[in-house]
This record gives C-alpha cells, sequence and structure tokens, in this order.
C-alpha cells in the first residue's frame, strides 16, 4: 500500500519528484508509511531530507522518531545541522531517543558534537545528569569525545565512593 509507494519513492532519489511526493507521505496518517518515507529519505539524502526528519524528530509516534534518529547519521549534513538536531533530543526525547541521540553523537566524532558531549558530562560530573543516560555517555565520549572529556570521566569514577557498591551502577 502506502507504506510501499513511500519505498518506491525513495527508489526515485535522481528525480525531482521524489521530494515532493516524500513530504506528501510524512504527513501521512499511518505511522508505517511516515517511517517508510523516512527509510526513503536515507536513499534520497542531503539538504533535501533535513525539514522532513526535522519534522519526524517531533512525530507523535515513537517509532517514527526513532527511526528519523537513524536517518541523521545518514543524511550527510553538515555537523553543526546533525549535532544540532540530535542535541535537542538529547533535551526533549524520551529515555530511549536521548540514549540513541547520545550514542549518536559519539560516534559523529566531530567538533559539534564534542561541544554537546562536553555539556554531558559537565552534567554528569556534577550529579546533574539524568541517572538513565550517564551510561550513554560515558560510552559516547570514550567513542568520540575529546581527550579532556575522557579524563573528566575518569576522575568522576574514580572519585566515587567505595564504601557505596550500588555507585559503580548508579547509570544503569
Amino acid at each position: 500500500g502506502r507504506a510501499a509507494a513511500a519505498e518506491a519513492a525513495g527508489r526515485l532519489r535522481g528525480t525531482g519528484a521524489a521530494p515532493a511526493r516524500l513530504a506528501t507521505l510524512k504527513a501521512d496518517a499511518e505511522p508505517t508509511v511516515r517511517t517508510a518515507a523516512l527509510d526513503a529519505l536515507r536513499a534520497i539524502g542531503g539538504a533535501t531530507a533535513e525539514p522532513a526528519i526535522r519534522a519526524a524528530l517531533a512525530d507523535r509516534d515513537q517509532t517514527v522518531r526513532m527511526t528519523a534518529l537513524g536517518v541523521i547519521a545518514d543524511l550527510g549534513l553538515p555537523d553543526d545541522r546533525a549535532a544540532g538536531m540530535l542535541a535537542a533530543v538529547v533535551q526533549s526525547g524520551s529515555l530511549t531517543e536521548k540514549q540513541s541521540a547520545i550514542e549518536a553523537l559519539g560516534k559523529m566524532n566531530s567538533p559539534h558534537a564534542q561541544t554537546t558531549l562536553g555539556t554531558l558530562v559537565d552534567r554528569l560530573v556534577s550529579d546533574k545528569l539524568e541517572p538513565g543516560v550517564q551510561l550513554d555517555v560515558e560510552e559516547a565520549v570514550a567513542a568520540g569525545g575529546t581527550a579532556a572529556q575522557r579524563a573528566a570521566i575518569a576522575s568522576y569514577r574514580a572519585g566515587r565512593p567505595a564504601s557505596n557498591p550500588v555507585a559503580a551502577f548508579r547509570e544503569a
């Protein structure tokens, strides 16, 4: 049905009709169709897809939002715009979305992503970061953070009280 049409539109990546078709599909009432449209946008890539990805990140359906998160890295957007979209999800997404966005920031290994990771590290070491994403921040910094961010996390971990056996697992 409509989901198959969205997938077919992705194969039209060389034509000018694909972005217009995908914009229509993006507004479809069925989440599976919107998700298929995002997969098609992945194939088209670039700035043409960015407005639809931004809209999908605000979609009412979590599956659509999670698919959009997975598409960001494949679009070939400038790092500042991709990192900005991910940072917005870290601020306002669900726990699962925040975790995925943090992981994606770690994989970007760019100055813009490292700036966002730096903010998260600052919140972590000052005990102002929600527990559900603490381990994700540590892993993202290990993957794509700066040496200073890795040192801050190592210092933070070393400063945990040894008398509290639960402290090492607080992130979980």
